[in-house]
């Protein structure tokens, strides 16, 4: 799956429209990447738990 496949997914389950859901979704990923950056972890329960290592 892509990005785009991604949204189309979610912006069909929420029932809001694909310009919508990009949005979100990017700031999910800018969020989740901050915070890597300054070396958070970041967990999502059920999905996943992301970190960065050496």
């Amino acid at each position: 799956m892509n990005k785009k496949e991604l949204v189309q997914c979610i912006a069909h389950a929420a029932e809001i429209n694909k310009a919508t859901t990009e949005k979100a979704l990017n700031g999910t990923l800018t969020a989740i990447t901050e915070a890597l950056n300054i070396g958070n972890a970041v967990t999502l329960v059920g999905f996943g738990t992301f970190s960065v290592s050496k």
